[in-house]
């Protein structure tokens, strides 16, 4: 005969997994653009559109980007990025990871705040800001050496103890866009800058004896 912390255990499995299926299977996310092409020191906005293409229930979040399925039923809803276990590259070479060679920050507020997404419908949201290191290495960082921006969700619900499902940092985001890539450029050598600097004062001298 089953005890009765069975069946609630059995049950409350049950009720949080149908929960956590509702809540967030029909969103998705995606990059304004996978591939990014910046320079040291350069930074930019990454943008990414929120789709709710579920047919019926709304995505409807507060201030806090909490949104609330029923009573003690909730979700907080926050942007992050999925940490990686940087390995060290024999023979001193620099390291791979984008991570390592950039600093992201979220945007403030949290972009998932104050949300009202009907089903079939979507949000643009700007999710932080990538700045490349000064110094980082010129390369095309993807793939496992990419960076992973996305959506992280942790719900709690009501039950004897505690229940909570606690984000894993190492682990993708709930609402994943994939990785993102990066072009990193090389800087120009002080040679090289020498010269387009002459080059380009000498088209303004030829323009300047045009207009004479």
């Amino acid at each position: 005969m089953l005890s009765m912390k069975t069946v609630f255990s059995s049950l409350a499995t049950g009720l949080v997994a149908a929960w956590t299926s509702a809540s967030h299977a029909d969103l998705t996310l995606t990059y304004d653009s996978p591939t990014l092409q910046l320079a040291p020191g350069q930074s930019i906005q990454i943008g990414a559109t929120l789709a709710n293409t579920g047919d019926s229930l709304a995505l409807i979040t507060d201030s806090s980007g909490v949104q609330t399925i029923a009573e003690g039923f909730t979700s907080r809803f926050t942007v992050g990025v999925k940490e990686e276990l940087f390995l060290v590259v024999e023979g001193g070479s620099p390291s791979p990871y984008l991570a390592q060679h950039s600093q992201f920050v979220v945007n403030v507020p949290n972009p998932m705040a104050d949300l009202n997404i009907a089903a079939g419908s979507s949000r643009h949201l700007i999710l932080g800001t990538l700045t490349i290191d000064p110094t980082a290495p010129a390369g095309l960082y993807w793939g496992a050496y990419g960076m992973d921006i996305g959506i992280y969700e942790a719900q709690s619900f009501p039950c004897p103890g505690v229940c909570l499902t606690n984000v894993d940092a190492f682990a993708p985001p709930t609402i994943d866009a994939g990785i993102l890539a990066v072009s990193v450029t090389a800087v120009p050598e002080p040679g090289t800058l020498a010269l387009l600097g002459i080059a380009v004062a000498g088209m303004g001298f030829s323009k300047r004896r045009g207009v004479n």
